[in-house]
């Protein structure tokens, strides 16, 4: 492999070289070896794709030339679980980590007045989900507000405690391992132990961990585990996983009923939604192996950790502002945030971070992530593999024009 930067950005990935990426977190980068695959995959599936289907939902019956395609779904959970901590038979791949939570949620039975409880920095998708199912259900949503500074993780482990011990209609709990918008490492271990003494299950929303984290799913103590392979494990776009405690297995279904919804398993009820594009899961087995081959988890999260906390100290001094003020085991490891000075052009609000990041790509062809919490905006760095310096030298001078400081 090249080292990492410029050269494994040039050598392994196709993104443009007049663009400056520095928002990894939201949809990754899929490297050549992955996609020269999947087009293998994708001419094999055209050149006969009613062979290619039947021999996945119906195997045995039709001529098949390559066994190995019947099982490549079961290939691909086997990689996962085995890079998560997890029994195969206890996981399934999904199309995002939202597909994943929407699952665990249409699927489980509450009670009229049960409660759901989410946090201020809770995905807004995986929000909107619970606000949906609680319109359908007549449930209520309890929400913890975040403090910012946190000083501890015991700030956090207080809060959950405090609700927990008040309100005791709370069924469920959704956990971020790591926040979208804040960039926070949860303690879901402390946060899934305090639940269960209280009878609450936990879900968490994991979309930022595979690849970044080291993860143990069933260390945790947790219910349900949602995560991306995507974002920082280098799968196509479409590739998460689901992990259902086994006392759950036979309540979690898709959330498209298809052909298999009746079958005893999770794999057999997940495996085949109709003509969904499945390719992403077959290769999860090869993206796992590309992140191996780069050193794995320590030497990748090395580089990436550095290189964020360097880029988050520079642009926080050329910004004259200040970095998002939490304990140094509670930061992900390949991101940091950085707060961004109110301007008459760019007021603090949610609707300005859309506008933000679009100014800045327009201007000067970098992309970084914005998001809006505690009245004020901040920018949210990603570093992966294929980032250098030069790249956060060009969004520090890219935020002081745009931002006319």
């Amino acid at each position: 492999m090249a080292t990492f930067g410029q050269d494994l950005k040039k050598q392994h990935f196709c993104i443009d070289e007049n663009i400056a990426q520095c928002n990894n977190g939201s949809f990754g980068a899929v490297p050549r070896p992955v996609l020269e695959k999947q087009q293998r995959l994708i001419e094999k599936r055209e050149r006969n794709p009613e062979l290619w289907y039947r021999n996945q939902y119906d195997p045995g019956n039709f001529p098949n030339e390559d066994a190995h395609n019947i099982n490549m779904y079961a290939d691909g959970v086997h990689a996962v679980a085995a890079f998560v901590g997890s029994k195969p038979q206890d996981l399934v791949l999904v199309e995002n980590a939202t597909t994943g939570t929407n699952a665990v949620l249409k699927s489980l039975s509450f009670q009229r007045g049960d409660k759901i409880l989410i946090t201020s920095h809770t995905y807004r998708a995986v929000t909107k989900t619970v606000q949906f199912v609680s319109q359908q259900l007549a449930l209520e949503t309890v929400v913890i507000e975040i403090p910012i500074p946190i000083n501890s993780e015991d700030d956090i482990i207080k809060l959950y405690s405090e609700v927990l011990n008040d309100d005791k209609d709370i069924k469920l709990a959704i956990v971020d391992h790591i926040t979208s918008a804040s960039a926070i490492l949860m303690p879901v271990k402390r946060i899934a132990e305090l639940c269960h003494m209280n009878g609450v299950m936990v879900l968490v929303d994991g979309a930022h961990a595979p690849g970044q984290i080291p993860l143990n799913i069933e260390d945790l103590g947790v219910d349900f585990y949602c995560g991306n392979l995507h974002k920082w494990l280098f799968t196509p776009r479409g590739c998460a996983f689901l992990w259902v405690q086994p006392d759950y297995k036979n309540v979690i279904s898709p959330v498209t009923t298809s052909h298999y919804q009746n079958e005893p398993t999770l794999m057999k009820r997940f495996c085949f939604v109709g003509t969904r594009d499945c390719l992403p899961y077959y290769l999860a087995e090869t993206s796992i192996k590309f992140y191996n081959d780069l050193g794995g988890m320590e030497e990748i999260v090395a580089y990436n950790s550095t290189l964020a906390s360097w880029a988050a100290d520079m642009i926080s001094k050329a910004l004259n502002t200040e970095k998002l003020q939490i304990p140094v085991g509670m930061r992900a490891p390949c991101m940091a945030l950085v707060a961004i000075p109110e301007t008459s052009l760019y007021t603090a609000s949610a609707e300005t971070c859309s506008r933000l990041m679009s100014d800045l790509y327009k201007q000067s062809q970098v992309f970084v992530a914005f998001s809006y919490f505690k009245q004020r905006l901040w920018c949210r760095i990603s570093s992966q593999v294929y980032n250098c310096k030069e790249d956060y030298i060009r969004l520090r001078d890219a935020l002081l024009e745009v931002l006319q400081l």
